[in-house]
């Protein structure tokens, strides 16, 4: 972490939380969704340990990413009865939020008191800049999700995770598009622009799927509400 370079006053017990919550990281996935939820608010109070959170999130946010494939492996973020096991939308809303108090653009000043390691923050866009580019290429589909898709079926819990994470995601990428590219406000405005409509798109198909009862209607999905960014 940076809290030992010149400049930065070390915080003892705040590095001590940070430690006991990368232990939490194996926790159960309602653990890890206030980790990450409350890891947020820890590093906009405590900049001068958004080096330490980052840390602790990047190795799983890279656990999920598919070099081979450019692309998010969502099917690891549920377990064989379609639980969600990775909160990922929560898990990349806490790194984009430690970007963007780091600075967000890279062109832009540090929000954080203190400074942040330049290389955690470039592999964290490195990575949040592949999800876009990745999210943008995506079709419902692909979350293996369509117009014939019974969230009441038999596979009715798998789905309504699938689509919690779709939603999700394309809600995290678009606050991350909005906050933290160096993209010209042309490129941005189109790219927030498909990845709005495909939200849509996921949202109708959930709504008319459901018959307006939403994902909070799905037998076996009261704990998975819906991700929000």
């Amino acid at each position: 972490g940076g809290a030992g370079r010149a400049g930065v006053a070390p915080d003892p017990l705040g590095l001590e939380i940070i430690g006991q919550l990368r232990r939490c990281m194996v926790q159960q996935v309602e653990m890890r969704e206030r980790l990450y939820d409350g890891l947020c608010q820890v590093a906009a109070s405590k900049p001068k340990l958004i080096d330490s959170i980052i840390s602790a999130l990047l190795p799983n946010l890279q656990r999920c990413w598919d070099d081979g494939r450019s692309q998010l492996s969502v099917d690891k973020c549920i377990d064989d009865k379609g639980n969600i096991t990775e909160p990922i939308p929560k898990l990349l809303r806490a790194v984009a939020r430690c970007v963007y108090l780091a600075g967000g653009s890279s062109s832009s000043k540090s929000r954080a008191a203190g400074d942040v390691h330049p290389e955690l923050v470039t592999r964290s866009r490195s990575i949040l800049d592949k999800c876009v580019e990745w999210i943008l290429t995506c079709a419902v589909e692909d979350f293996e999700l369509d117009k014939e898709t019974d969230f009441q079926g038999d596979d009715g819990v798998k789905f309504s995770s699938l689509a919690k994470l779709a939603i999700g995601l394309h809600e995290v990428l678009l606050e991350y598009l909005v906050l933290c590219t160096d993209l010209n406000p042309g490129t941005v405005r189109n790219k927030v622009f498909v990845i709005a409509n495909k939200l849509e798109e996921i949202t109708a198909l959930v709504r008319v799927n459901t018959k307006g009862a939403g994902l909070g209607g799905v037998k076996g999905c009261g704990k998975n509400r819906k991700t929000s960014p």
